[in-house]
């Protein structure tokens, strides 16, 4: 997952419980700049400040290291339940012949 999808899913999360950033700043020790700063991503983001983040909203901090399907995975995988069982059988030799090395073809 990407550093800015993982600020992005802080700042939801804080958002979406109404919690200021001077109150989740005050309870991890930083000040409502500094974490401001943390989720657009002009400051790096500690570890322990990631994991004071994750106590303090009883969360693992496995949720935010997690992909979400964006809607055209969702779509591919839609298509791909309607294919036949040939269809993945050329389909796999595809990714089989691709996954070669280009003097092996």
């Amino acid at each position: 997952m990407e550093y800015c999808a993982i600020l992005k899913k802080l700042r939801e999360e804080r958002v979406s419980r109404k919690i200021s950033l001077y109150v989740l700043a005050n309870h991890i020790g930083l000040t409502a700049q500094q974490l401001s700063a943390i989720e657009r991503g002009l400051t790096p983001l500690k570890m322990s400040c990631f994991l004071s983040i994750c106590e303090y909203f009883s969360i693992s901090p496995s949720r935010f290291l997690e992909e979400t399907p964006s809607e055209s995975a969702i779509s591919l995988a839609k298509k791909l339940e309607q294919l036949q069982a040939r269809d993945y059988l050329l389909i796999a030799n595809l990714i089989t012949l691709m996954s070669l090395p280009t003097n092996a073809l």
